[in-house]
């Protein structure tokens, strides 16, 4: 396995499944041998632009083939835990888009069939791959970043137009389960600690439009919320995906402190600090689905060779997984919530 050449299986391909094939088509010693979609007339193009010369509707065939060692999950997080447990018990090792899944039981079954059957379990947090995260690491640990600090990030969207991302049921749970892991992981891993009360308040905006009237359950898609790290640092997020078709609100993201103030953003980083001193750190030229999303499948990639550990592991995707319901329950209840009882 050390130097063979690693097979890769795509299950999607839609939008990140796409991403995901070209990823791989990156990394040296593997090679794609099989993409899976109920929907031919995705899977088809797909295959033909990456010479993928192994086309499934049924994603067990897919997965079970014999050249396969690596299967990327990148369908809805409802469906998850069935296609990496399959994977897992057929001994292939899985990188699973986030959010890891709907639930923490289901979330732990995934670690364990990985844990059971010796495979890694990797979950997609790409936005630790980028230099503009690496950097926040180290003005944190160097001190340029004064402690407690507050993170404060907004974001507004309009309804998605792919249904699953609102249902919360059977697709990917709204933005609190399927946008804010990414988050709630960079602050951990900027942080260096871990999540230890979580406040929300929040509402469905997108309640009674006929974009999304063949859900049975909306997720809420509008929600701002505090979470405190172990640190004493605090993640404040404000996000919607409720604004009307053709309606898109901006990005933003500071990081305050009693040393100064923190820009962030994936192209640069500007440090602004006590005189109006200014650094900026990048350009970096990294795109997050390009550049990190390629690194992710190197470092799976040597994972599953046994050289070291995926970029982000399923314990990884179960700590952010527990924020978003934390989240979820203290918009329900209006009382603080302990991630690490959900």
């Amino acid at each position: 396995m050390a130097d063979a050449e690693l097979g890769v299986c795509v299950v999607g391909a839609g939008n990140m499944g796409r991403n995901h094939v070209r990823a791989w088509s990156q990394v040296k010693g593997t090679r794609l041998v099989a993409l899976a979609d109920l929907d031919e007339s995705r899977s088809g193009p797909l295959a033909a632009e990456y010479g993928i010369a192994n086309v499934y509707a049924d994603y067990h065939r897919a997965v079970d083939r014999s050249d396969v060692d690596i299967v990327s999950v990148c369908i809805p997080a409802y469906y998850h835990p069935e296609v990496t447990i399959f994977g897992a018990e057929h001994g292939k090792h899985v990188l699973c888009e986030k959010p890891i899944a709907l639930a923490t039981e289901r979330a732990q079954a995934m670690i364990e069939a990985a844990r059971t059957n010796k495979v890694r379990l990797g979950v997609g947090f790409q936005l630790r791959q980028l230099q503009s995260t690496r950097d926040l690491k180290r003005i944190f640990r160097d001190g340029t970043v004064g402690r407690p600090a507050m993170w404060v990030y907004n974001y507004a969207w309009p309804i998605r137009p792919k249904l699953a991302m609102h249902d919360m049921l059977t697709g990917n749970g709204g933005p609190v389960v399927d946008f804010c892991p990414h988050r709630f992981d960079l602050w951990s891993q900027v942080f260096g600690s871990e999540a230890i009360q979580v406040e929300a308040q929040g509402f469905t905006l997108g309640r009674g439009r006929k974009e999304l009237a063949g859900l049975e359950r909306l997720a809420p898609d509008t929600v701002s919320l505090l979470v405190r790290y172990a640190s004493g640092d605090v993640g404040s997020l404000s996000i919607t995906w409720g604004l009307p078709p053709g309606v898109t609100g901006g990005t933003t993201a500071e990081i305050w402190s009693a040393k100064g103030l923190v820009r962030p953003d994936t192209d640069k980083t500007e440090v602004l600090t006590e005189g109006g001193q200014a650094t900026t750190l990048g350009p970096y030229q990294e795109d997050v689905m390009v550049e990190a999303m390629a690194r992710q499948a190197e470092a799976f990639a040597r994972a599953a060779r046994g050289q070291g550990e995926p970029g982000a592991t399923g314990e990884d995707g179960l700590a952010a997984l527990r924020v978003s319901l934390a989240a979820l329950r203290s918009a329900e209840t209006a009382q603080p919530i302990d991630p690490r009882s959900m």
